[in-house]
């Protein structure tokens, strides 16, 4: 079973043998949601189709819609793909060909030497979205929560204003929720070195959530436009939870508080909810629509990605460094690392440091007991044996000063894992055990079976299987699997229902009257025509119940095997109480009267009725 951080596990079949080498792990990657690459024409797939528009007086398409290539694949699997999306009126839209429909592969060109998709036609008039919800999309996990990045490869030929991305909602009354990037263009002065390009990031955060009607705050940075020019530009925008921050081509131009507090929250979004929020919104590329304005993106985009966790400044700028790269996915060589994915542009670990294979996006320190003397180490060095360093991160072997204590001797528990320190060494217990490294004892309940256990299901209660000291309980049939134990009971149907009142008494979190509702429950599963339960079993007399009610219940319809069950229920009870007549449950609970409740089991749940005094 193989597994990363924040991904599913994967189960390996092999024939005997499995050889396990290590690989990169790149926290960033690993925070991604969501990245698509519009240079590459392959990532183009799918069919997108619906029917024709027929409103009388507002639209009359002759052909349904059918755009193939449509989606453009989202490489995290997170997000989920992008959709071309056809405008709502096809027959409305000068140079959408009806009959033969445009597609993702229509709009594809190459843009100052980069393959992208170019925006400001009438195929691209809706932009392309996420054909899921933003509502679907919360309540899935699959936009960023606590922060966020967003960044995107752009370049702007058009004058009006125009939107990058946005997943947003604002509208008069309605103070706004989510988050976009757009820009503004100020093209008024008849000289074009006056004309200025202003890059925007607004987003939405708890704090700032009006009463409902969300607030967004937002970001500003203004250059010549002249400087932007028509090439490519790079564009990051983040929220770390309090601030917003706009980086434009490797540099931060602009932050701004996301709200009037120290910590602003999570970003909040325009769910559905029927009282501000009527309509379904997305996730958009290329067009925003805020406070009834609609803005479309005129120029071209390559590459997009958003990420659960604001991006360093150098991150930053090593993105903003692959276009000279061409955007080539080439992984930086052991002894190297590219803050963006391990992916050039890369620089040598310094000295302390190593990276071991490839695609490093960052050099780890050597750890105690090792050192790297040199800058490019693809492996940090051993001290001589019993030496130690006193730290982690040594650059040289004068810093082997220590010994290794560990290996001198020490007092650790067997199941503890002893961790040599500077001048001492310190103990820890292994997982599944409880203590101070010296001391270890199992944790019963853990859902871990570790040595001395014979089970553990996940928690310390009774008559389930595994007891509270985690040893198997006779009656069930018990499997173990990636260390916690399940368990099934094989008995007779009254028996296993005894057993599940047991447990239930034992859980201390139910009160009596619920697992005695639980216990009838299960009983109306019980067969009744077995032969008749002697007073031994069903214990009148044990119990001083009148003994003509007892008669009495023999010529009743009671059902004998739940009156069995009633007398084991009864035992069970005393079992669980230290063989008292009442057994303690939590403190929002009266006490149990074990002959109070099997009384009140012959009479609801074994006799329909009859009354039993005690």
């Amino acid at each position: 079973r193989c597994e990363a951080p924040e991904t599913d596990a994967s189960f390996v079949a092999t024939s005997g043998r499995v050889d396990i080498l290590r690989t990169a792990y790149n926290p960033h990657w690993a925070a991604t949601v969501g990245y698509f690459n519009f240079t590459d024409p392959s990532s183009f797939f799918g069919t997108y189709s619906e029917g024709r528009s027929t409103v009388q007086g507002v639209c009359s398409d002759s052909y349904d819609t059918k755009i193939s290539p449509a989606f453009a694949k989202d490489i995290s699997n997170r997000l989920g793909s992008l959709q071309l999306a056809p405008p709502e009126c096809k027959s409305k839209v000068d140079g959408w060909d009806v009959l033969n429909q445009p597609s993702l592969n229509d709009v594809i060109a190459e843009v100052n030497g980069v393959q992208a998709l170019v925006f400001g036609g009438p195929v691209t008039t809706e932009g392309l979205r996420i054909p899921d919800d933003v509502t679907t999309l919360v309540a899935e996990s699959r936009l960023p929560h606590d922060s966020m990045s967003l960044e995107l490869w752009a370049s702007i030929t058009g004058s009006d204003d125009g939107a990058l991305a946005s997943v947003v909602l604002k509208d008069p009354g309605f103070l706004g929720k989510g988050f976009y990037l757009v820009y503004e263009q100020d093209t008024s002065s008849p000289v074009p070195a006056l004309h200025t390009i202003t890059f925007v990031f607004g987003l939405s955060a708890e704090r700032n959530n009006n009463g409902g009607r969300g607030g967004l705050a937002t970001v500003r940075s203004t250059f010549p436009k002249l400087q932007i020019g028509t090439g490519w530009t790079h564009i990051v925008a983040t929220y770390d939870g309090s601030k917003l921050s706009l980086y434009i081509n490797g540099m931060l131009e602009g932050t701004n508080s996301a709200c009037a507090h120290s910590f602003c929250g999570p970003i909040t979004y325009p769910v559905r909810d029927d009282t501000f929020v009527h309509s379904d919104i997305y996730f958009r590329i290329g067009i925003s629509q805020i406070l009834g304005k609609v803005s479309r993106h005129s120029g071209a985009i390559a590459y997009l990605r958003m990420m659960r966790e604001p991006v360093s400044l150098e991150a930053v700028r090593a993105g903003y460094g692959r276009l000279a790269y061409a955007f080539r996915p080439t992984k930086c060589t052991p002894g190297h690392f590219g803050p963006y994915d391990g992916l050039e542009p890369c620089s040598p670990c310094q000295p302390g440091t190593a990276a071991a294979v490839y695609g490093m996006s960052e050099c780890e320190s050597c750890k105690v007991g090792y050192f790297a003397s040199e800058s490019g180490a693809e492996s940090c060095n051993l001290c001589p044996a019993g030496i130690l360093t006193p730290s982690e991160g040594a650059s040289s072997e004068a810093e082997c000063t220590g010994p290794d204590y560990c290996s001198i001797g020490h007092n650790c528990n067997a199941f503890a894992v002893c961790e040599s320190t500077p001048g001492s060494f310190s103990c820890t217990c292994s997982d599944g055990f409880q203590g101070d490294g010296v001391q270890c004892s199992q944790i019963c309940g853990d859902g871990k079976v570790v040595e001395g256990e014979e089970c553990d299901d996940g928690n310390d209660f009774n008559s389930d299987g595994c007891d509270g000291l985690c040893r198997r309980e006779p009656g069930f049939s018990c499997t173990t699997e990636q260390g916690r134990t399940s368990c099934e009971c094989i008995l007779s149907v009254q028996e296993c229902c005894v057993r599940s009142y047991g447990n239930c008494l034992s859980s201390t979190v139910d009160c009596e009257s619920s697992c005695l509702h639980s216990f009838a429950n299960c009983l109306k599963e019980v067969p009744a025509d077995e032969n008749q339960v002697d007073e031994e079993e069903a214990g009148p007399a044990w119990l001083d119940i009148n003994a003509t009610q007892w008669d009495l219940a023999n010529t009743q319809s009671c059902n004998r095997n739940a009156m069995k069950a009633c007398r084991l229920a009864y035992s069970r009870c005393r079992y669980l109480s230290g063989n008292e007549d009442a057994a303690d449950e939590d403190e929002a609970c009266t006490t149990i009267s074990c002959v109070a409740s099997y009384s009140q089991c012959m009479q609801d749940v074994a006799c329909d009725g009859i009354s039993f005094s005690t």
